[in-house]
């Protein structure tokens, strides 16, 4: 393979790098909008920005199994550990075929609990194959005495521990924690919470927007993180796809 036929995944993985934490941040701004002030005049913009996401997660998925399938071409690895890393890379090529209908599905259909597990299961699958090329490659950087690969390898897994959808799930179990739920779990009825007075009530209300400021906060720590990761990733396999050793001079000795 030549740098040309990997050059598009490169650029096409660092704009997804690049937008979807601008994607997040608006997603965040626009749940707290809807959610303390119950305006939904933005929930266009809310809707557009929750599909947007799952679309660069995509392009971003197969761009980085296309940059590992390079690398494997341009780094000399042995028999046994280039039969591993490419039988992973390819069954996370298969994975994201299934990915792709399944978030297809998922965004026609987002109130179906099918579709949710169809996902999800898929998420995971990918989720868990990737820390496994991640891990693969940092310990294949020993063995091949190449430095840049113990840090393409831990960049890699942290970016799949960082991933935006981990911090949706926070946020849809902050979203839960709501009084009601609260007393209901301590065995109270709606009826009991709704008796009590106004200052118990609001500090219950508290207790929910604090724990919801928490998870956003989390969130964007996450995110930040993640894009730091597919920073240095992306740097260095820059480094090793594009930059070639410039071949040492050859001394020749003059006949006396």
């Amino acid at each position: 393979m030549t740098s040309t036929s990997y050059k598009m995944p490169l650029l096409l993985g660092a704009i997804s790098t690049l937008i979807m934490p601008f994607l997040t941040f608006g997603f965040i701004g626009l749940h707290i909008v809807r959610l303390e002030i119950g305006l939904n005049i933005f929930s266009i913009f809310y809707t557009v920005f929750d599909l947007l996401y799952p679309f660069f997660f995509l392009i971003l998925f197969a761009g980085n199994l296309c940059l590992l399938k390079a690398l494997l071409v341009r780094i000399p690895f042995d028999k046994h550990s280039l039969n591993t890393l490419q039988f992973l890379v390819k069954s996370n090529f298969i994975v994201f075929g299934f990915l792709t209908f399944a978030t297809m599905l998922f965004s026609t259909e987002p109130t179906s609990e099918l579709a949710y597990t169809f996902w999800l299961a898929c998420f995971i699958v990918g989720l868990l194959l990737n820390i496994s090329i991640g891990i693969y490659l940092m310990i294949q950087a020993r063995t091949e005495r190449k430095f840049a690969l113990l840090w393409i390898g831990f960049a890699f897994v942290l970016a799949q521990f960082f991933d935006y959808s981990g911090f949706r799930v926070l946020l849809v179990l902050t979203e839960n924690v709501t009084p009601d739920f609260i007393w209901n779990y301590i065995g109270l009825s709606f009826f009991d919470y709704a008796s009590m007075d106004s200052e118990i009530k609001n500090m219950f209300d508290e207790i929910t927007s604090m724990s919801l400021f928490l998870t956003l906060s989390l969130g964007a720590l996450v995110v930040i993180l993640r894009t730091v990761a597919l920073a240095v990733f992306y740097v260095l396999m820059a480094q090793l796809l594009f930059i070639r050793k410039k071949p040492k001079k050859m001394m020749l000795k003059s006949d006396r």
